[in-house]
This record gives C-alpha cells, sequence and structure tokens, in this order.
C-alpha cells in the first residue's frame, strides 16, 4: 500500500494538460466504480460536449 496514491502526486505539467482538465480527470478516477459513477458512457458523454 505505500505506493497506492503515487499517481497523485503527478501535476497537470508533467502530463501537458490544463490544470482544468488534470483536476477533472482526478476526479473521474476517483469517482469510477462507485455509486456516484455507475454509467461511464454518460459521464463520458457529458465531458466531450464541454470540452
Amino acid at each position: 500500500r505505500a505506493f497506492s496514491g503515487g499517481h497523485l502526486q503527478v501535476n497537470h505539467l508533467q502530463h501537458g494538460v490544463s490544470s482544468q482538465t488534470f483536476k477533472a480527470q482526478m476526479a473521474v478516477g476517483s469517482w469510477y466504480n462507485t455509486p456516484l459513477m455507475n454509467n461511464l458512457g454518460a459521464v463520458t458523454s457529458i465531458m466531450r460536449t464541454r470540452m
């Protein structure tokens, strides 16, 4: 478990994306497979229309 949160330490500059996109990716990643996000297709569709 020592490395389970390691991916959270990489910032948006290291990924080459805007900070807003990076924050959205982190939020969606943390919600995946939870009751907050049980329909990935619907979420993907919403994100595509807003980006």
